[in-house]
């Protein structure tokens, strides 16, 4: 295999798992491209947005090929924020747009964990780049 760059992209696997810690899937993305935050906010933006378009389509069309349209948006948009084919994942667990007990949609559950798990890795190492940048500065500040 000839010459060879072997670099760390930051992506990490993540379990999805339920209330009952019952593996549903995994997906893998990279937490701490901060391309990711600026992504993650177009997103939420453009779904609230189409949570305000939903109506005037189901009046527009049947139910079901509204349903259809507004969820091929979504997949769209997830796979876009995490720069990753992974939609389908954590769509096949239930619909976007699925009522949860907490009178959530199940995508606002997902945007919530993903939201999470950027603001943790983020947190992370930002940390460890402070702590390096902290010992090699610490002889300026004596």
């Amino acid at each position: 295999m000839g010459n060879v760059i072997k670099i760390d992209d930051g992506y990490k696997t993540y379990d999805i798992v339920n209330q009952d810690d019952k593996l549903l899937g995994q997906f893998s993305f990279n937490p701490s491209d901060t391309n990711i935050i600026h992504r993650h906010a177009e997103v939420v933006e453009a779904l609230e947005k189409l949570e305000m378009d939903i109506s005037s389509k189901v009046e527009e069309k049947n139910l079901n090929e509204a349903f259809k349209e507004i969820e091929s948006v979504v997949y769209e948009k997830i796979n876009y924020l995490l720069d990753a084919d992974v939609a389908e994942k954590f769509f096949s667990i239930m619909g976007p747009f699925s009522p949860l007990a907490s009178g959530q949609f199940f995508i606002e559950t997902v945007l919530d964990a993903i939201g999470q798990a950027i603001s943790a890795e983020t947190g992370a190492r930002v940390k460890k780049i402070n702590s390096k940048i902290q010992k090699h500065t610490a002889k300026y500040h004596r």
